[in-house]
C-alpha cells in the first residue's frame, strides 16, 4: 500500500495569524487546516495510507504540502508587509520548512514532494526546488499516477466532491466551488464531522447567493450544527429576497451580525453602493478590501473596512477607518487599537515597524500599552 504524509508549514499547519512573528503570541490551532483534510479525505478513497503530521515528521515516500500563502504574494500579504515593514509570519515560517524538506529530499531518494493549495501559483512562479509536481485545482481527481510519477505541473479537470473524514481549524465545510453548489449529502456528512468538535460552521463559498432558490434549504442544514459563518458573498448575483432569507434563517440582529467579505472585480464601493446598504439593512456588515482613497467613502457604511496602501496617508487613513469601525466591532481594547494606530499616523508607519509583543518583554509591552492608554488622556 502506497503511504503518503500531509503537512504543511508550521504557521499554515496550525493557522497562526500572518502578523509578523514580533507581534504574534503563536496561539495554535487544535486541527490543521481544512485544505488538508480534503487531500486526506480523497487519498484515502484512492487506497493510499495517509498520516496527517506537522513539520518534522514523514512517514513513507510520498510528502503532501499544503501552500497557503508561502511568499507573501496575496494582495493582504502585501499590505502587512507595507503596514510592519516586514513579510507575514507564515513567510518565515514557509522559509525554514522549505530548508527542512531539502534535506529531507537529500536524505530519502526517493521521496516524492507534491504541493497543492491556494498558494500553488506562487511556488510555481518562485521555481521551488525540493518540489516534484504542483498540483493545480482541486485534488478529487487528482489520478495516482499524478501522485507517483507525474509531470511538474498537474492541471486537475473536472469537479468532484469528497467530504472530509476528521475536522479542521476553523470548522470549514465547502459548499460552492466554481459556480457549482456542492451536494448537500457531501455537506451533510462534513457537519457531522466537524459539529463533533466545533460549535459553528464556517461555510467555504465565492459567493452564498450561488445557491439561490436552495439557500434556505442549506442554512437549515448549517444551523445543526449551531452558529452559522460564511466565507463570501457578491454583487453578481445580488437578490434582496435571498439576503432577506439569510437573516431570517441566521436570526441576524444588531448584536448577532455577520461580516462575510464582499467581493467584486475592482472597487465594490465604485461598483455596489445599492448592494451594501441592503446588506446593512439585514445586519450583514461586510469586510470590504477597497483602494486607500475610496476608504473614507466605505467608511459611511456599517462594514469592516481594510484599505489597500497606495500612499504616505496610509496610516491616517487607517486609523481614520479605526475610529469609525470600533463602535461596530467593539473589541475590549479598542482604546488599546486606537492609541497603537495614532502613534503609528503620526510616525507614518515607524511605530508599528518597532513595536515587540512576543515573549515575555511582549508581555510587559502591552500591560505597558494598556496602562498608557487608560491612565492618559484620549488621543487624536
Amino acid at each position: 500500500m502506497a503511504e503518503a504524509t500531509l503537512t504543511s508549514d508550521f504557521n499554515t499547519f496550525y493557522s497562526v495569524s500572518p502578523l509578523p512573528s514580533r507581534l504574534s503570541l503563536q496561539r495554535k490551532s487544535r486541527h490543521p487546516p481544512y485544505g488538508i483534510r480534503k487531500v486526506e479525505a480523497t487519498l484515502i478513497k484512492k487506497g493510499i495510507k495517509v498520516h496527517v503530521l506537522p513539520p518534522g515528521r514523514i512517514e513513507g515516500d510520498i510528502l503532501g504540502v499544503y501552500v497557503n500563502d508561502p511568499f507573501g504574494m496575496t494582495q493582504v500579504s502585501m499590505a502587512v508587509q507595507e503596514i510592519f515593514g516586514e513579510p507575514p509570519a507564515q513567510v518565515e515560517s514557509f522559509s525554514e520548512f522549505s530548508a527542512w524538506v531539502s534535506r529531507e529530499k537529500e536524505r530519502k531518494d526517493r521521496l516524492r514532494v507534491i504541493a497543492g493549495g491556494p498558494g500553488s501559483w506562487e511556488v510555481l512562479i518562485k521555481e521551488v526546488p525540493w518540489v516534484d509536481t504542483v498540483v493545480l485545482g482541486g485534488v478529487e481527481t487528482l489520478s495516482f499516477d499524478d501522485l507517483i510519477r507525474g509531470p511538474k505541473v498537474v492541471e486537475t479537470k473536472g469537479t468532484s466532491f469528497i467530504p472530509i473524514v476528521a475536522p479542521s481549524s476553523n470548522a470549514e465545510v465547502e459548499v460552492t466551488r466554481k459556480g457549482i453548489k456542492v451536494p448537500l449529502q457531501i455537506i451533510r456528512e462534513e457537519i457531522a464531522v466537524q459539529s463533533k468538535f466545533h460549535d459553528y460552521v464556517n461555510l467555504i463559498t465565492e459567493d452564498i447567493l450561488i445557491w439561490g432558490e436552495d439557500l434556505r434549504d442549506l442554512l437549515r442544514l448549517a444551523k445543526t450544527a449551531g452558529k452559522v459563518k460564511f466565507s463570501q458573498i457578491s454583487p453578481t448575483r445580488f437578490s434582496e429576497e435571498y439576503v432577506s432569507i439569510i437573516r431570517e434563517e441566521l436570526g441576524l440582529n444588531q448584536r448577532s451580525w455577520l461580516s462575510p467579505v464582499l467581493s467584486s472585480e475592482g472597487c465594490v464601493i465604485d461598483k455596489a453602493p445599492e448592494v451594501v446598504k441592503t446588506l446593512n439593512d439585514n445586519f450583514i456588515y461586510p469586510t470590504m478590501f477597497v483602494k486607500e482613497e475610496a476608504a473614507e467613502e466605505a467608511s459611511q457604511y456599517k462594514a469592516i473596512v481594510i484599505p489597500i496602501p497606495s500612499s504616505e496617508r496610509y496610516f491616517e487613513v487607517l486609523y481614520n477607518v479605526w475610529r469609525k469601525e470600533k463602535a461596530l466591532l467593539k473589541f475590549p481594547f479598542s482604546r488599546v487599537i486606537e492609541n497603537v494606530l495614532y502613534k503609528a499616523k503620526e510616525s507614518r508607519g515607524e511605530y508599528l515597524r518597532k513595536l515587540r509583543l512576543k515573549g515575555v518583554s511582549g508581555a510587559f509591552r502591552l500591560i505597558y500599552l494598556l496602562l498608557e492608554t487608560y491612565l492618559s488622556p484620549k488621543t487624536g
